[in-house]
Parts: C-alpha cells; structure tokens; sequence
C-alpha cells in the first residue's frame, strides 16, 4: 500500500504540498516497518526452508544456524496445529550476543490456517529474563485486494503508539498515532484516481487537506 504513494512523491510541486506532505509521511512509515520487521521477517525465511522434524511435544521444529560479523546465532522455530490456527514461537540462541540468549523467546504468535489473519508479539531480547512484550502486530489477509496491519507499540518509551495500513481495493488508508502526544496522523488516497487526502496535527492547521486526480491541492468537498 505504501508504494503507491510513495512512487508519486517526485512529482509534488508548489501547488501540491497536500500530496507531498502525505507522501513524505508514508514514505516514513514504511521506513519505520520496514526497519523493525525485515529481520524478524527474514529469519523465519530461513529457518522454515529447512526440514522440519516433529517432536516429542507434538510440534513441528525448524532450526537454522548462522553467523553474524563472527558470531554464531541459532534460530529455533516450532509451530503447532491446534482447530483451525497454528501456535508459532521463535527462539534464539546467541550466547556471544549482549546480554546472552538462551532460547529467547524472541516472537511468537497465530495464524490461522487458511492464511486469513493472525497476530504476533515481540519481545525484548535485552531483557532475555523479564520476556517484557515491545510490539504486537496483527494482520488480516481476506483476498489480494482487502488486507490491512496493525502494529502497536506494547512496552517501552514509546507504548501506545500505533500504525494501521489497510489495502481496499484500489483505496489505502494509514494512520500513525503518537500515544505520549496524543495526536493521530490520517492519509487516504485511491490509486485508481489518484486522489486523496491528509489529516495531521503539524501540517495546515490540522485541517483535512486534500488533493486532486494530478496531486494539486483542492478544497475537501
């Protein structure tokens, strides 16, 4: 949902400051996904392209070992079929890390079988004996054209803050709430006409700003 926008943003002008705030913003957002998700996103790659072996827990375990700049690190993957979800739980085992990990419970989460929806929780692994929860994200997954994520910030400095990118169609709608501001981002815009709109506390008074089918600014109808 974020590249549509963000592919868009060069051709923001003196008459499209709506658009070009909007595009900045998105473009921030996905810069911040794409940061704390990609490892977590990686490795389960690479641990469930092995052979996985079912064990006397009755789950399914992935493993797969690694070294990162000369340090050796193993990621333990199991998953459980229970009714119509799975039971994930990510493990790491790094004992050269800061503090050592053990089979840290890194994230874990459900899905349902059908690749319909799910959740997972993250943890922090510089507190490896509290397993003090920092994000969850939820997803949901109805078709290629309707799906969405949410992802709240569960512990730490920044709890409560929260991002929410929903695809519809041709329509994209993300949010981004500052919990210690309390103060809530709002972009939509339709790929198909290219039109939309954004709501943000810092930017034109806080008022809906909006733009046309060539990104120029226009009054909201």
């Amino acid at each position: 949902a974020y590249n549509d926008l963000v592919e868009l943003g060069d051709m923001a002008s003196g008459t499209q400051l709506h658009f070009g705030a909007a595009a900045l913003s998105v473009l921030v957002a996905k810069a911040v996904t794409v940061i704390h998700l990609a490892v977590p996103v990686a490795v389960f790659a690479a641990a469930a392209n092995n052979t996985p072996s079912f064990e006397e827990d009755n789950r399914w375990h992935w493993r797969y070992t690694a070294s990162h700049m000369g340090e050796l690190w193993t990621a333990h993957l199991s998953g459980v079929v229970a009714g119509s979800a799975v039971d994930w739980e990510m493990r790491i085992t790094a004992p050269q890390a800061n503090p050592p990990l053990a089979d840290f419970l890194w994230y874990g989460g459900i899905s349902q079988t059908d690749g319909s929806s799910g959740t997972w929780r993250f943890y922090d692994p510089s507190l490896p004996s509290g397993q003090q929860e920092t994000v969850r994200v939820d997803w949901s997954h109805e078709s290629s054209d309707v799906h969405g994520v949410t992802i709240t910030v569960t512990g730490g400095d920044n709890a409560g803050d929260m991002l929410i990118a929903d695809h519809d169609g041709s329509t994209r709608f993300v949010t981004w709430t500052d919990a210690s501001a309390n103060e809530t981002v709002e972009i939509f815009w339709d790929v198909a006409t290219g039109e939309g709109y954004i709501t943000a506390p810092n930017f034109n008074g806080g008022i809906r700003s909006c733009w046309d089918a060539s990104q120029n600014d226009v009054a909201c109808s």
